[in-house]
């Protein structure tokens, strides 16, 4: 949105990192929305997007303001999404539990059922509130894998982190091979200013217009850091946690369907993939030089942390050998 005549505020908790380079060019106000009143911040506005809405009663905070928003846009993401069975990504705990779904996934496929019980049946209780009410127009956005500078959630630090290990050894379940729905936050941000521009009720999915999987990433990541792998590939799951797990093994295909963004918005990406990618990295290795990777990156350390069971993993390539 900055490439247009928006004026742009963000409220945080936090200010945001001067590094990320857009800092300079945005008003930014110190915000908690679990304190403070959403009103105090936000006066009248075209658009206000959340990108932070997790809790139902968010949902709520928004809708006391449409007297006042023209527009607004709700991150949600793709884990809503259930199969037939009433299988989600939240009780995928073992592949037998992991959804299979419609490969691509359109919008329209069945969502959890709205509650408090988890992350995705929150998402869908912010969704459908913000759907229910027609006073204001509303996009809902379910977004794929996030990636980019600046996310201490990161799933590219399980490749990163190993190559600034030294680590050339490298397993992966399901051959790696399993195709996933990313996108880079400059895409996801281009999506979100063409919903600006768009007003409308509608639900989009967002992803970049190429799936990846765990090998590709990888692959993508020693390319871009000249590391080279030695490759394990194993047809199945893990022997034995964790081994061959990766922030991307899943048993399934997790393909969004992203052509409702590409006909209403004229969505095409904004940045390559391998651009994007490479500006993950870079960011990865600025950020964490001669600091404690999980202070830097605390939400990588507690969905990813035992991953990096380099023990284990030699253990078993051993008796492989």
């Amino acid at each position: 949105m900055l490439r247009t005549s928006w004026d742009i505020t963000v409220a945080s908790r936090t200010p945001p990192h001067e590094e990320l380079g857009w800092a300079a060019h945005v008003r930014h106000v110190i915000f908690d929305r679990q304190k403070d009143a959403l009103r105090d911040v936000v006066s009248e506005c075209d658009a206000l997007i959340d990108i932070v809405a997790y809790e139902p009663q968010h949902a709520q905070q928004l809708l006391d303001l449409r007297d006042s928003i023209g527009n607004v846009i709700a991150i949600s993401s793709m884990s809503v999404y259930t199969d037939d069975r009433g299988r989600s990504m939240d009780e995928a705990e073992d592949e037998e539990n992991f959804p299979e779904l419609p490969q691509p996934i359109p919008e329209s496929q069945r969502t959890v059922e709205p509650g408090a019980a988890t992350y995705s049946t929150k998402k869908v209780a912010i969704e459908q509130a913000l759907l229910d009410q027609s006073s204001v127009p509303v996009t809902i956005v379910r977004a794929a894998a996030i990636y980019g500078p600046g996310d201490t959630a990161s799933r590219e630090w399980f490749f990163v982190k190993r190559v600034l290990d030294g680590r050339h050894r490298l397993v992966l379940v399901h051959n790696g091979a399993v195709p996933v729905a990313v996108i880079a936050s400059r895409n996801l941000a281009e999506i979100i200013s063409l919903c600006a521009e768009k007003p409308a009720i509608r639900i989009v999915n967002a992803a970049d217009p190429q799936p990846q999987s765990a090998l590709s990433i990888a692959q993508s990541i020693g390319a871009i850091l000249h590391h080279e792998w030695e490759q394990t590939l194993l047809p199945g799951p893990s022997p034995q946690d964790p081994i061959g797990e990766n922030p991307w093994a899943a048993p399934c295909p997790m393909v969004l369907d992203i052509q409702v963004a590409c006909d209403e918005l004229d969505y095409q990406g904004l940045v390559p993939y391998d651009e994007a990618l490479r500006e993950t990295c870079q960011w990865l290795m600025a950020a964490t030089a001669n600091r404690d990777w999980t202070q830097v990156l605390p939400n990588s350390y507690k969905h990813y942390g035992p991953l990096f069971d380099y023990v284990s993993e030699d253990e078993f390539l051993a008796r492989r050998t």
